[in-house]
């Protein structure tokens, strides 16, 4: 190979040489410089993509530059519309990135509570040293301040809005970084990753979607479930209809962590009733038993449909163990995979904990097969990945037998076991039983 290479230059002219040597030491150099870029790098070549001129003409919010040795977190909120959207971009400083992963924060939730929490140990930073560039795109009622009065602007916040807006995003974006991205929601957000991929199965269409805990009901092997969200999607029209534009209750969680920090001992007067058992929950156990047990709590339908407020759940937000005592002060309570610290902190990064009850509306829609909303699950022909967990909601994944039964062979669903809903995010152990698994 060698002596070929030599008697080629030979033969040709010292000027023919000096060009040819030009043209492969330019390429080397292009194609090293693309390989190497650090996730950091095209963070901030995303951001700058961000900044230029929105279709409304106003510029973004600058909300967050961070650097640290091993990342760069940015984050600008979209002024596209009078509530903005949030764009948090992450990239290592390390490690090339290769391909982008969009996360989508579930229902009432945002970026930095649902995927960058612990700041130092996350589902994000696992990712970045997987080769990805992390986007996370929060929704808008997250900006909307929880005391306003006039809600109905959120009427048409349902999900097709959210998909929308997703997009508007990977529109912006995709062109300029040039790398293959896929899609990954938890909760609503799953829901909505799975909405965009039927409805962007085109042009710009995501490599790959995964999908963490969201609900779809069998209608053949669950005929009661199906007349309950048929009455779910029922009382969630008759809302609207009645002006109830915005689910505030995770928004009551923050004043519940405040008061079972500063005064845990404290009687909250809450009955244990609802639990079987006399007297009255201190505010930190009130907060344990429904967080371990959000099955029971009321929601925004349930003086209509008389149903909880997220019937579906087979436990709990974060799984754990509550022990009643005959004397309440006697009760023993711990969370068993989410640090009950790593839990304050998600709920002191969430903005306004709101969420749109169109958007409650039309994934209710979905599950209650009925023409409110329609998600076509033939549409999806990329790879899928679609886990819930134990005590979240469990093997309510009818989505990925239809997705199959419409051809798409690259279908992966289960179900883990020993985890509550956020627990798949916050877990110290997620990292080997889950984040391991989601990877291509």
């Amino acid at each position: 190979m060698f002596s070929l290479s030599y008697k080629w230059l030979l033969d040709r002219s010292r000027m023919q040489y000096c060009v040819a040597l030009a043209a492969v030491s330019c390429a080397f150099v292009a194609t090293t410089a693309s390989a190497a870029d650090p996730g950091s790098v095209l963070a901030a070549r995303a951001a700058e993509v961000l900044e230029t001129a929105n279709g409304a003409g106003m510029p973004p919010t600058h909300a967050k530059d961070e650097q640290r040795p091993a990342w760069t977190w940015i984050e600008r909120q979209i002024h596209d519309e009078a509530y903005p959207l949030t764009v948090d971009i992450v990239g290592s400083s390390q490690i090339p990135a290769t391909k982008v992963m969009y996360v989508l924060a579930g229902g009432s939730t945002n970026f930095q509570s649902s995927f960058f929490t612990p700041v130092d140990r996350n589902l994000v930073h696992f990712l970045c040293e997987h080769g990805y560039l992390v986007v996370g795109v929060t929704p808008r009622e997250d900006n909307v301040p929880s005391q306003q009065l006039d809600m109905r602007f959120m009427s048409s916040w349902g999900l097709e809005k959210h998909s929308a807006d997703v997009r508007s995003i990977v529109t912006r974006l995709q062109p300029e970084l040039g790398l293959p991205y896929e899609i990954l929601g938890h909760s609503y957000g799953a829901i909505t990753a799975l909405d965009y991929t039927a409805r962007f199965s085109g042009e710009l269409a995501p490599a790959r979607t995964v999908a963490l805990d969201i609900y779809l009901l069998d209608p053949e092997a669950e005929p009661k479930l199906l007349e309950d969200a048929k009455r779910t999607y029922d009382a969630h029209v008759q809302l609207l209809e009645r002006g109830t534009y915005v689910d505030s209750g995770y928004a009551l969680l923050k004043p519940a962590k405040d008061f079972a920090v500063a005064t845990p001992n404290v009687s909250s007067g809450t009955s244990r009733a609802e639990w079987g058992h006399d007297g009255t929950f201190t505010f930190e156990q009130l907060l344990f038993a429904m967080i371990i047990d959000s099955s029971r709590a009321a929601g925004v339908h349930t003086d209509i449909t008389k149903l909880p407020g997220d019937w579906l759940f087979k436990g709990g937000a974060v799984a754990g163990r509550y022990k009643f005592a005959d004397d309440p002060r006697d009760d023993r309570y711990a969370f068993t995979l989410t640090r009950y610290d790593t839990f304050i902190k998600t709920v002191d990064v969430v903005g306004s904990g709101l969420i749109s009850v169109a958007l409650e509306r039309d994934v209710w829609a979905i599950n209650a097969n009925v023409p409110g909303y329609q998600l076509d699950w033939g549409a999806i022909k990329q790879p899928v990945v679609w886990i819930n967990s134990e005590f979240g909601y469990s093997k309510h994944r009818h989505g990925a037998a239809l997705m199959r039964a419409a051809g798409n062979t690259h279908v992966l669903d289960e179900e883990l076991s020993g985890y509550g809903h956020g627990d798949m995010l916050w877990a110290e152990a997620a990292r080997v039983d889950l984040w391991e698994r989601l990877l291509p």
